[in-house]
């Protein structure tokens, strides 16, 4: 493995000058730059960022904390997050928590270890027990952000979508299409981020008198095989729309009506939740909710980097969200 010194003895210059060079603490003359970086191609030199972050306390490394990497919604999140990142240098570490309190923690002791420079922990897990994590991580100087995670009191800086506002969004369209019998299936009961999207959509149909009978509102999980059946349950029950609050909810309920032989628009219209790439490859293509996933992400870092720069920022930031019409409805 080559070191400073086969670097500084192949380019004819100081390890002091190479040492100073890599960090970007000094200016050299354009053919000297030249040859260390010929030297570091050459030999295949590949800086050792555990040894510097040992040595000055800082590191380069960012955490992205999400509940599972099998949803194109977390997904886009993740690429705007490195989209910032790179451009910065910072190298991205993807941990997942599978909406489980005591994993997120496990995950949070793992951060403080590898003393990492930040993380961002995107979504709330089912049931929130631990919030003590969180002072460790800000005692141990690592910089935290919350992505469209609902949380109070908001103890770290927030990025958020609109929930509320993209559920009364979804509401307003079905009412406008002249649907009056509508079911909702939410994600986990009694919990914010669920809540916020089912109270924007009920809180709009009130503003028209319209009400969703309790039987009609079903919970699933944000998983799309509970959703699926969850959908055939409300065909049954006689609705005529359906707003799932995850795209990921929203194509499972289009596929379990499908195995049944219901249509989709013509039968029943459906609303997602995201705008995520499932809701442009299903057959039809699926009305969504966009939250700007991407943006969610890319915020989310530049607020992160701001905290390790020693920026001041906003308590919250919150991105609006707008309706895209597609084939289901």
């Amino acid at each position: 493995m080559a070191t400073l010194k086969d670097i500084a003895h192949r380019a004819q210059v100081s390890v002091c000058t190479v040492s100073r060079y890599l960090n970007g603490k000094i200016k050299i003359r354009p053919d000297t730059e030249a040859r260390i970086q010929a030297a570091i191609e050459e030999l295949g030199y590949i800086p050792n960022t555990l040894a510097k972050s040992l040595k000055t306390n800082t590191s380069q490394n960012v955490a992205l904390i999400i509940p599972t990497i099998n949803n194109s919604y977390f997904s886009e999140i993740a690429a705007g997050v490195d989209s910032v990142l790179q451009r910065k240098k910072y190298a991205l570490f993807i941990f997942q928590h599978y909406n489980k309190t005591e994993v997120e923690f496990q995950v949070a002791r793992k951060l403080i270890e590898n003393r990492i420079a930040g993380a961002i922990f995107v979504g709330l897990p089912q049931e929130q027990k631990n919030t003590e994590i969180f002072k460790e991580l800000s005692k141990n100087g690592i910089a935290v952000v919350f992505a469209n995670r609902i949380f109070e009191p908001i103890s770290h800086p927030l990025v958020i979508s609109d929930y509320h506002g993209g559920g009364r969004q979804a509401a307003e369209h079905l009412l406008s299409l002249g649907y009056r019998k509508i079911g909702i299936i939410s994600g986990f009961k009694n919990h914010p981020e669920s809540d916020n999207r089912l109270h924007g959509c009920l809180s709009r149909l009130a503003d028209e008198g319209v009400t969703v009978e309790p039987e009609n509102i079903c919970y699933g999980r944000y998983d799309h095989q509970v959703a699926g059946k969850k959908a055939i349950k409300l065909v049954e029950q006689g609705v005529e729309a359906i707003f799932a609050v995850s795209d990921l909810m929203a194509v499972g309920s289009l596929k379990a009506m499908q195995r049944k032989g219901v249509r989709i628009p013509d039968d029943i219209a459906l609303v997602g939740f995201g705008n995520t790439l499932h809701s442009r490859l299903t057959t039809p293509e699926l009305t969504s909710i966009d939250l700007q996933s991407h943006q969610v992400g890319s915020r989310s870092a530049t607020v992160l980097l701001n905290i390790i720069e020693g920026k001041e920022v906003k308590a919250v930031n919150t991105l609006s969200t707008k309706l895209v019409r597609r084939e289901s409805t």
